[in-house]
């Protein structure tokens, strides 16, 4: 969980101290996360994100999607 924390403080400062430049480019902060959370995940040996590939996860996440949206 430090790690991951580690990961995002690092990300929201980097795009404060170059927040001019990524805004030529229009990148915003959440796709930084986003590629953050992303490169984070695969790199991750942490047996929590095993289990998040799995049938129940994509059960449970359709489960949320339908309370959230009807």
């Amino acid at each position: 969980m430090i790690p991951g924390l580690i990961v995002i403080g690092a990300v929201v400062i980097g795009w404060a101290l170059l927040v001019r430049p990524l805004d030529r480019w229009r990148v915003t902060l959440p796709m930084l996360l986003i590629v953050a959370g992303i490169i984070y995940g695969m790199a991750s040996d942490h047996p929590l994100v095993d289990s998040f590939n799995g049938h129940t996860a994509q059960q449970f996440t359709e489960i949320v999607l339908a309370m959230l949206l009807f």
